[in-house]
């Protein structure tokens, strides 16, 4: 009935509804870990390119804006494991109304609460933005020192194999104060301008991620709505569009 649904009003653009079955916001942060883990291991992506909005982007909701309320009807104050990530930066509305009960005056009162804490909301987001883009900042800063000594490090012990354990700690000192001479020579000379070039790869990279998985996940929808599965234990990829208010009952 779903896949039909969607069939017949493909072509329609004004309003999108969302249906969300079977889903559990831990099942898809379970597949968007195995798709990143599954990134780094061919190669496709490095470890530092996995931010926040690349997690976001992989999500079953990627084609959706971001979530401003979310309501919980029927008395219950919990999520239920849905949308976990999604409603971090979200506002929550709950209601003791049952969902078939719910009405045109309920959701104004929902909106109504949205709008009182819109300021505080709007804040928490731009703060969380700020916070992300320093976090980011500072590690793409630190990630070729750190890389760096790592491989030195490895190096000292590999040359001091069979040595004492102070042999090995005192070259690899030695050996990290000189790379670390030698990075520094190497900033003051000029040479720090690949930190630019490795951002605009990070994102290309990123961005052909994203593209092949959701080009994947359409793939797979699009074998769904040609033939509706009917055996109740064949379950449709969970691709969820686009809304900014979401029901929960």
């Amino acid at each position: 009935a779903a896949a039909h649904s969607m069939a017949v009003t493909a072509h329609c653009s004004k309003a999108t509804l969302n249906i969300c079955m079977p889903y559990t916001s831990r099942q898809e942060m379970h597949f968007v870990a195995q798709a990143l883990a599954k990134g780094v291991k061919e190669g496709r992506l490095n470890p530092s390119d996995i931010t926040e909005d690349l997690v976001s982007d992989c999500l079953y909701t990627a084609p959706s804006s971001q979530v401003d309320l979310l309501i919980r009807t029927s008395g219950e104050t919990r999520l239920s494991d849905f949308m976990l990530w999604q409603a971090g930066l979200s506002s929550l509305a709950f209601t003791s109304v049952l969902w078939p009960e719910f009405s045109l005056l309920d959701l104004a009162w929902c909106i109504l609460e949205y709008q009182r804490g819109y300021r505080d909301l709007k804040q928490a987001r731009d703060t969380h933005r700020r916070q992300m883009r320093m976090t980011e900042e500072s590690g793409r800063d630190r990630e070729p020192d750190r890389v760096h000594w790592m491989t030195v490090r490895d190096e000292g012990v590999q040359t001091a194999s069979g040595s004492r354990h102070q042999t090995s700690s005192s070259s690899s000192s030695s050996a990290a104060a000189a790379a670390a001479t030698s990075t520094t020579a190497s900033t003051s000379s000029g040479v720090q301008p690949a930190s630019a070039n490795a951002m605009r790869d990070a994102e290309t990279r990123r961005k052909a991620f994203v593209e092949e998985l959701q080009a994947r996940q359409a793939s797979l929808l699009a074998n769904v709505l040609a033939s509706p599965p009917t055996d109740a234990t064949v379950r449709p990829p969970p691709n969820v569009p686009s809304t900014s208010v979401l029901l929960l009952d």
